[in-house]
């Protein structure tokens, strides 16, 4: 997937990544048939192998032929790992407090795939966004059972999504602007997103904080004056 010499960040031409995928898939399709009945453990492998593929839609060109088409692909699987994850922990397996760092990852890369999709005026019409919604919760909520530390990685990534959740247009430009991760640029294009986001608010309540002590020194100085 990133074996091309000719590109920055060895990212194969659309077409060939798309060759690639389709054929991984099928390989996928053959491991899961080869190993059926999967085990819990095993499905979870599976589907996040399968996410960890159709990430790469992500970096495909909106008008791309069949581009609705792999970007739902995406959320489904998205869904399906956190759903099963979630349905393991119910069944007492405690997958989230001895949750591997692989699985973790995708988990992450699952949570922020579901954002988004469901932030996206596109693509939110395409899926049940009320149950997409619940789902997302649900996902930081895991996340923060994946914590072990106050403030550790899990805690502070759950703190970021609840934070852009609330941004309405932090997912308007869908396409990705950091490619470099491989599945993962999801994750890392929307921290520098929310980055730009926090800073700007910061220096706005920073200048209407200096504005506001301004105003109240001019206050106390005529008052003074008086």
């Amino acid at each position: 997937m990133t074996s091309n010499t000719l590109d920055p960040i060895g990212l194969l031409s659309p077409e060939e990544r798309r060759a690639v995928v389709s054929v991984l898939e099928r390989r996928a399709d053959e491991l899961e048939s080869e190993l059926s009945p999967l085990s819990d453990l095993h499905e979870i492998y599976m589907i996040c192998s399968r996410l960890h593929l159709r990430s790469f839609h992500l970096f495909d060109s909106p008008s791309s032929p069949a581009y609705e088409t792999r970007i739902i692909s995406l959320y489904t699987t998205a869904t399906s790992l956190v759903e099963h994850i979630l349905n393991v922990e119910n069944k007492n397996n405690a997958v989230l407090l001895y949750c591997p760092f692989y699985v973790y990852q995708m988990f992450v890369c699952s949570s922020f795939v579901l954002l988004k999709i469901l932030q996206s005026s596109v693509f939110k019409t395409f899926v049940d966004w009320e149950s997409g919604r619940n789902l997302f919760t649900q996902s930081l909520a895991a996340l923060r059972r994946m914590s072990v530390a106050t403030n550790d990685m899990p805690w502070r990534i759950a703190d970021v999504l609840t934070q852009l959740s609330g941004s309405e247009h932090v997912h308007d430009e869908f396409e990705l602007r950091i490619r470099s991760r491989m599945s993962m640029s999801v994750m890392f294009d929307s921290l520098w997103k929310w980055r730009e986001e926090f800073t700007s608010r910061s220096a706005y309540l920073q200048s209407k904080e200096e504005v506001g002590t301004a105003v109240g020194m001019l206050f106390l100085l005529n008052c003074f004056q008086e």
